[in-house]
């Protein structure tokens, strides 16, 4: 469906939250394999109005923090979607996971450099939506 609709309105920003994977077998400890559908977000990356939060990544990971199982997955989704069409969500459903354990795998990682974490920390979020860099002086004031 996401296909359809990033081809058929090539005007309409698309951002996929949670990997595009968030659905009830990601909240069954039983599934081994939470990342099975990855490939499926992956044939989106060929349109540049598709944007994806990488968000629940506590909940996909099968691994303790800092979910090292994850990141295999993260660099294909880095691989086709590119930093700038890749953001850091909030992630209200990680319920028995510490909050801060959706936000420091990636700023405690070193997987990915200081620019590229600049981008998934608020730099793609910014260009997605076309907002400014930095707030309009008045708005500082």
């Amino acid at each position: 469906m996401f296909e359809r609709i990033a081809t058929h309105f090539d005007e309409l920003q698309l951002v996929i939250d949670h990997l595009g994977l968030f659905d009830v077998a990601m909240l069954d400890p039983a599934v081994r394999d939470t990342f099975a559908g990855i490939d499926g977000l992956l044939a989106l990356a060929r349109y540049p109005n598709v944007a994806v939060k990488v968000t629940s990544v506590p909940l996909l990971s099968r691994e303790p923090y800092p979910h090292a199982d994850a990141w295999p997955h993260l660099h294909a989704v880095r691989r086709g979607l590119r930093r700038q069409r890749l953001m850091w969500g909030t992630d209200p459903f990680i319920f028995d996971h510490p909050y801060d354990e959706a936000l420091d795998f990636l700023r405690a990682s070193d997987e990915i450099g200081p620019g590229e974490k600049e981008m998934l920390l608020g730099g793609a979020l910014r260009a997605v939506m076309g907002w400014p860099r930095e707030a309009p002086a008045s708005a500082r004031a």
